[in-house]
């Protein structure tokens, strides 16, 4: 005979950020995640009924705190929920056709309380582990920031690090400024353009996760520059002024020679 099993990396459970029920919720996202479609969509009621719960929204609390801790995208279209485990989560798909474990003397098991998850310790040997990738379309925000943020920085050093860096990873921490820290993507947008053209600030935002850290910061500083400074910048039309206190390009046309 043959059993299903679901091989969960030992990174969650040791993961110090997360409270049991949540890592309890993740390894059951896990569980249900398909590996064709690239996300889980379990019901609340089929995770509730797993959990035990009494009602659904301790569920949505758990997914909450996975969500806001790094571990999970949401997606909801039609009313349904699409979860998408993110590349910090070694997500390994579910094993099929495991010979029966062998049975062991009752007398040296360890009882289990019913709907809890037993913890099996396992070794993972496969370091090629596939892993949800191109979550973030190059339509959304998320990636247009993060690849204004790279190409500002690869316009001033065309030998900078940026161009090695992982645009979704980038684009975490972007979600991250719009969905937890509630900054509009046009604050965002003229935050990296005007980081990008001050002196001091160029060199330290090299990406998204140091400008999500100082956001703050920066934002203060933009809106109280009162020299109301016009910067140059790129685009498919060419260069154009871009004044970053009106957050708004002025229209006027430049080309390579006048400046």
């Amino acid at each position: 005979m043959y059993e299903k099993f679901t091989i969960v990396s030992n990174s969650i459970f040791e993961a110090t950020d997360l409270e049991p029920m949540e890592k309890l919720t993740l390894m059951y996202l896990i569980k249900y995640n398909n590996k064709e479609k690239g996300y889980s969509f379990p019901s609340l009621e089929t995770l509730r009924k797993n959990l035990s719960y009494s009602h659904s929204r301790y569920v949505v609390k758990n997914i909450k705190g996975l969500i806001e801790k790094g571990y999970l995208r949401k997606e909801t279209i039609k009313q349904k929920n699409r979860y998408y485990i993110l590349d910090r989560v070694q997500n390994v798909p579910n094993v099929q056709n495991i010979p029966k474990v062998q049975k062991v003397p009752n007398t040296n098991v360890q009882k289990v309380p019913n709907g809890r998850v037993q913890n099996v310790p396992t070794k993972n040997t496969n370091k090629n582990t596939n892993k949800n990738t191109n979550i973030y379309s190059s339509e959304t925000n998320e990636y247009r920031l993060s690849l204004l943020l790279k190409n500002l920085i690869i316009n001033r050093d065309s030998k900078s690090r940026a161009n090695n860096c992982d645009l979704q990873k980038w684009c975490i921490h972007i979600d991250k400024l719009i969905r937890i820290d509630k900054r509009t993507p046009g604050d965002i947008e003229n935050v990296i353009n005007w980081c990008q053209n001050n002196s001091f600030w160029c060199s330290n935002i090299l990406s998204t996760e140091k400008l999500r850290k100082q956001f703050d910061t920066l934002y203060q500083q933009m809106i109280s520059d009162k020299q109301q400074k016009t910067y140059m910048y790129h685009d498919n039309n060419g260069i154009r002024e871009f004044n970053y206190m009106e957050g708004e390009q002025s229209g006027k046309k430049f080309n390579r020679k006048s400046l």
